[in-house]
């Protein structure tokens, strides 16, 4: 279905919980032949989180595609509350992910000097397209996160706030990718 989201998905304080839709995600809101199981489009404030993990342990996130609409300084998956260090967040599963039109697609920590603690986190098969600054952005020196089949392409072309345009960044942390594909060229290399 299609969901418009003007407030947060927000799954703080949390334990064990789940966010699942029933099929797998489409691949670009552009092609009328892609069927979407479960679209957020952000519809809400600048400066906002589509979804955000904050004290959260044991999340499942599964066939969900997010669509920021270009709208500025959102995060379409945030791991963290916005510029804290002091927040958790563990042993969460991320599967059948597309997240696009964002400003940052994943966000994975707030602070790159020695917090939050965001580790032992698991993504697998994540599709992050033209997002305006950086498709994956890990900001958190005690963050752990591990991708399988991470592909990226036309992120970071028109990088907001001072951010390196880039399909994936990493400040401080582990980021291990194991089959990653990022495409960035003519009108869809990242800015650098």
């Amino acid at each position: 279905g299609f969901y418009k989201l003007s407030s947060v998905i927000d799954l703080s304080n949390r334990f064990n919980v789940c966010l699942i839709a029933p099929g797998p995600y489409g691949h670009d809101q552009h092609d009328d032949l892609v069927t979407h199981n479960a679209l957020f489009q952000w519809y809400g404030a600048t400066n906002s989180n589509v979804i955000l993990l904050h004290n959260t342990i044991g999340a499942k996130i599964e066939n969900i595609s997010i669509n920021c609409r270009d709208i500025a300084g959102t995060r379409g998956i945030a791991f963290g509350a916005d510029a804290t260090a002091s927040s958790i967040v563990k042993a969460v599963s991320v599967s059948n992910i597309e997240v696009s039109h964002c400003d940052i697609g994943i966000r994975l920590g707030d602070v790159a000097a020695n917090g939050p603690d965001i580790a032992s986190n698991f993504f697998e098969t994540v599709y992050l397209h033209h997002n305006i600054s950086q498709g994956l952005s890990q900001n958190s020196g005690n963050g752990v996160a591990y991708f399988y089949n991470l592909l990226t392409t036309c992120n970071g072309v028109s990088p907001a706030g001072g951010r390196q345009g880039v399909n994936v960044y990493a400040e401080g942390g582990s980021v291990d990718l194991y089959s990653y594909v990022g495409i960035g060229e003519g009108s869809c290399k990242p800015a650098g």
